[in-house]
């Protein structure tokens, strides 16, 4: 995706980055609602959302002949985890915002 950037957009979103990391270094007084946030959002990405669509997207790029039963549990699996791993996102990082 970066190679595609050209390099005005890339440092335009490099410095935009950079001055929202800021701004949020100077506006927020207490670091712990920036570990609660960002371990609520990474936890879920990492633990459920990121594995299920990983899955997916390997599944999808197999031919039909090698799909078998295993694959379609591990299908439906994998679509439960996305759903958990986006209501566990939603609710946790919420929980830390409040």
């Amino acid at each position: 995706m970066i190679d595609s950037l050209s390099d005005t957009q890339y440092f335009g979103v490099t410095v935009s980055l950079i001055l929202i990391c800021i701004t949020l270094a100077i506006c927020v007084k207490d670091p712990e609602v920036i570990f609660e946030v960002s371990g609520s959002m990474t936890m879920s990405l990492l633990c459920f959302i990121l594995p299920g669509y990983f899955y997916l997207s390997a599944k999808n790029q197999l031919p039909p002949e090698n799909e078998n039963k295993a694959c379609s549990c591990g299908s439906v699996v994998s679509v439960f985890m996305l759903i958990f791993g986006v209501l566990f996102f939603v609710i946790c990082t919420g929980y830390a915002l409040r």
